[in-house]
């Protein structure tokens, strides 16, 4: 296997670790439970279109949340073997000065 390869594919490794941090799940779900909040009418009602808005994003957070849990199952250890030590650190990639 030639290096960028190597690269391309530890990488996606980190991408996915990141996504699967419980700080990125935190996110996902507040997003998504505000959206349902939203369509449920707890803060009032939405016009036709908004209403619609909310419930897409209320979906898509669904569908994301079932792709998250797909990735961990991927990544999971075969049985006898150890998770790899992360290398992500909590934190966002560029501070905001």
């Amino acid at each position: 296997m030639n290096e960028g390869t190597s690269s391309a594919g530890e990488t996606s490794e980190l991408m996915l670790s990141h996504l699967l941090t419980h700080e990125a799940r935190t996110l996902l779900n507040a997003i998504g439970g505000f959206a349902e909040l939203l369509v449920a009418g707890a803060c009032g009602g939405l016009c036709g279109e908004a209403h619609a808005v909310a419930a897409e994003i209320a979906r898509a957070a669904r569908d994301l949340e079932v792709v998250l849990d797909a990735a961990a199952a991927i990544l999971e250890p075969a049985p006898g073997q150890q998770r790899p030590a992360s290398r992500v650190t909590s934190g966002p990639a560029n501070p905001v000065p």
